[in-house]
């Protein structure tokens, strides 16, 4: 899922190298250490490209599978 969000524009691997890193800095990617962890991280990122931004970067994969469906049958 990650790898196909991350297909999807060329933006997004970059944001999350830079979002991971700065987690880092601010000792905030440890999840043994009741932080959150680099996968948890990502998923809130592309929440975020979803619905926080206006117009949306990225598209709900699950709305663009159901299209696909319907535009098969």
């Amino acid at each position: 899922m990650l790898n196909t969000y991350a297909s999807l524009d060329k933006r997004v691997p970059r944001l999350g190298l830079y979002l991971k890193h700065w987690a880092k800095q601010n000792r905030l990617n440890s999840s043994p250490h009741g932080s959150f962890s680099s996968y948890s991280l990502i998923v809130m990122l592309i929440h975020y490209l979803q619905r926080g931004c206006q117009p949306p970067v990225l598209p709900f994969l699950q709305e663009v599978a159901t299209e696909l469906t319907k535009l098969l049958e």
